[in-house]
C-alpha cells in the first residue's frame, strides 16, 4: 500500500520524512546536500591552494610584493656554470646545432649555459646556397683561437670557461641595391617612394 503525501504543514509521511511549504524534507536529502556542500568547500579551498601554489606557495603569498620583471633579457644559469654562445656568419647562411641533444640551435637557441668541464659538440649545417668554410672559437670576448675546430667537421668545445663558437659560411655574393642580376644591360626602374 502506498502513502500519500498530502501538503500540510509538518506532516509526517512514512516514507518521504516531513512536509514543509511543498518541499520533501527527508534525512537522506539532507546527507546528500551536506555532502555537496562539503565539496563545494573543498572545491574553493583548493582553488585557493592552487593559486598560492603558483605564486610560490604560503610564504611568497605573504612576503610582500614580488620584485620586479628584469630590465634586459636573461636566460637561465645556475652557479659555476659556463655560457656558449653560438653565432653564424654572414647571419642567415645556416645553422649550428649540438649533438645529442639540441640545447643550442642557433639561429633560434643561440646562447646556453653548461657544466664546467662539459664536452659540446657543434655541426653546422649550410642553407640554400652556402657552403659550410669553417669554425672560429674563442674565450668569451677574446680574439679567435688558432686550431681549436680545423676544418669543416664537427666542432667539440670543453667548457672550461665561457666560449664564443662563429660558424662560417660562403655563398652568393650580396647584390647591390638596384641592380638585376638577370637583366644586367638593362636600365633599372627607380625605387618606390
Amino acid at each position: 500500500m502506498r502513502t500519500r503525501c498530502s501538503r500540510s504543514r509538518g506532516k509526517e509521511t512514512p516514507r518521504l520524512g516531513v512536509v514543509r511549504s511543498g518541499e520533501i524534507h527527508s534525512p537522506r536529502r539532507e546527507r546528500v546536500q551536506e555532502e555537496v556542500d562539503e565539496l563545494k568547500r573543498l572545491t574553493a579551498f583548493m582553488a585557493v591552494a592552487a593559486a598560492l601554489a603558483v605564486v610560490g606557495g604560503v610564504a611568497a603569498a605573504d612576503s610582500g610584493p614580488l620584485a620586479p620583471p628584469p630590465e634586459h633579457d636573461t636566460y637561465y644559469t645556475w652557479p659555476g656554470a659556463q655560457t656558449l654562445q653560438v653565432s653564424v656568419e654572414p647571419w642567415g647562411a645556416g645553422f649550428v646545432q649540438n649533438v645529442p641533444k639540441y640545447f643550442i640551435d642557433c639561429p633560434f637557441a643561440c646562447i646556453r649555459p653548461f657544466d664546467t668541464g662539459a664536452a659540446v659538440t657543434l655541426t653546422a649545417t649550410p642553407t640554400t646556397g652556402y657552403t659550410f668554410v669553417g669554425w672560429k672559437v674563442a674565450d668569451h670576448a677574446q680574439p679567435p683561437t688558432e686550431g681549436a675546430c680545423p676544418g669543416t667537421g664537427t666542432c667539440t668545445v670543453t667548457m672550461s670557461g665561457s666560449k664564443d663558437v662563429v660558424a662560417v659560411f660562403d655563398g652568393p655574393p650580396k647584390q647591390p641595391v638596384g641592380t638585376n642580376a638577370h637583366h644586367e644591360g638593362e636600365e633599372q626602374p627607380p625605387p618606390p617612394e
